[in-house]
């Protein structure tokens, strides 16, 4: 983290909720009285083609993201193979496990975990936003009375601390 400021990237294919994921963590970080920059990329509006989204946040007034991102969350191979290089240092990797072999970084089965819930594409939006409460508390009950999601929130927080423990074995 640069000083006292926060980065989150979000990055997948087109149609995965990439957008709407970065919006929603820019509006709740504004919500907690953060300043924000909110940077989309749409290199392409085509289904399936790459897109992102970076937010950068802090207590002080900022007019520019930053490049190095403290919280990167990949729902596909593309993106990780994109991004992977603008981890900050000491930054988390979270990655699609059913799309991506072992890397460094923390696993979640996107793919399969929102073949369980109606709606399934709509899930890939709200994983990255559910994982970025699983940081903080405060940001957590903040999150789950806005999107009521938190069985959403509380699987997802079970599925990082499961990889967590068998990185550590």
């Amino acid at each position: 983290m640069v000083n006292d400021v926060f980065t989150f990237l979000v990055g997948g294919k087109a149609g995965e909720g990439v957008k709407k994921a970065g919006s929603v963590v820019a509006h709740i970080f504004s919500s907690m009285g953060q300043h924000v920059f909110q940077m989309d990329d749409y290199m392409s509006l085509i289904r399936e083609g790459h897109n992102f989204s970076m937010v950068s946040t802090s207590t002080r007034w900022i007019t520019s993201h930053y490049m190095k991102a403290d919280l990167l969350v990949n729902f596909d191979k593309r993106s990780c193979e994109t991004h992977i290089n603008n981890v900050a240092d000491g930054g988390i990797v979270i990655y699609n496990s059913d799309e991506q072999e072992d890397i460094d970084g923390i696993g979640i089965p996107f793919s399969s975990e929102a073949e369980k819930y109606p709606m399934k594409n709509l899930m890939y939006g709200v994983g990255p936003v559910a994982i970025l409460a699983s940081t903080s508390s405060k940001f957590c009950n903040l999150l789950c009375l806005i999107i009521n999601g938190k069985n959403i929130v509380v699987r997802l927080n079970f599925l990082i601390k499961n990889q967590r423990q068998k990185k550590k074995l």
